[in-house]
């Protein structure tokens, strides 16, 4: 049986980690070990320690002395993993299916030379227009994921959950500024084809995470996503334009999200060209520190 941990890289997640931690500890796991549930706090400036400690003896809780960002964590938490298999999660989502493990980590027993596994990630119902304009988003491009003979591609990628092999692990060259890497999913990504290794994309396997409540938070959020394809194309190439071509399709899904919900998606697409600009600056000045939005970090 493959030993698996679990990570859970939280920053200031009081509302959400008490939740997080209890659907992990009762994940049934007939085809794994589960070597250990990690909470790694970065610094974290709330009650997050406090109320991950208090879930369970199988809970090994980090407190981190200095906030180093997301991806210095995840370089942190991979070089110090022994597990044949790491599963890395944001402290934002909730799970509601106790083999949610287990069905995430099917892919590197069934098949070969797999580096990288990543879920379905579904938003909550809007609660106002922002969150509908971008759940309107959210439904186009998984229209046009679905209806991709390959859905093993960057837009299903998504790290709010990664997996990630051993074999993967050890080949992984993060570089000396980890600004260099923007968002990290997108970098595990391209690095998982830069060592000719597979990403898998496990549709059954579902977390539900909030889209942000906010304008200004919206832009934040969509135009550090965006920033992704300007500063990886320096470290691996055109692949990086290839990869996030989106097919012709989407314009059709797009239209049809537009008539469901023409103001909230005019609304969040006008915003939206705003903050594709910006991501160029965005680029230039990425921090690899914690960029909270605030908002996805409440739920009920």
């Amino acid at each position: 049986m493959k030993k698996i941990t679990v990570a859970v890289a939280a920053y200031n997640a009081e509302n959400n980690i008490g939740k997080l931690v209890r659907s992990l500890v009762s994940q049934v796991h007939e085809v794994y070990m589960l070597d250990k549930i990690l909470v790694y706090s970065d610094k974290s400036a709330d009650s997050t320690v406090k109320l991950a400690s208090e879930i369970s003896k199988k809970v090994t809780v980090f407190d981190a002395p200095v906030n180093l960002g997301f991806a210095a964590v995840t370089k942190k938490i991979i070089s110090s993993t022994k597990s044949d298999i790491l599963v890395l999660l944001n402290d934002d989502i909730v799970i509601t299916n106790n083999r949610f493990i287990q069905k995430l980590v099917d892919p590197f027993e069934s098949r070969s030379n797999v580096g990288f596994v990543s879920a379905k990630c579904v938003p909550f119902e809007a609660t106002n227009i922002i969150q509908s304009g971008i759940n309107s988003t959210y439904h186009a491009f998984d229209k046009m994921r679905n209806n991709m003979d390959n859905k093993n591609n960057k837009f299903t990628c998504d790290g709010k959950v990664m997996a990630f092999s051993k074999a993967f692990m050890k080949k992984i060259k993060f570089p000396k500024q980890l600004s260099e890497m923007g968002n990290v999913d997108a970098f595990m990504y391209f690095e998982t084809l830069r060592n000719n290794m597979k990403y898998i994309y496990v549709r059954d396997t579902v977390v539900y995470y909030k889209n942000p409540t906010s304008i200004i938070e919206y832009i934040k959020w969509t135009s550090r996503n965006n920033s992704n394809k300007y500063i990886l194309k320096k470290r691996f190439g055109d692949i990086v334009k290839i990869e996030y071509r989106a097919p012709k399709s989407l314009i059709y899904y797009k239209l049809i999200e537009f008539v469901k919900n023409p103001f909230a998606s005019a609304f969040v697409y006008i915003i939206g060209i705003y903050a594709k600009l910006k991501a160029m600056g965005v680029a230039k000045n990425f921090n690899p520190k914690w960029e909270v939005i605030t908002s996805t970090k409440h739920i009920n």
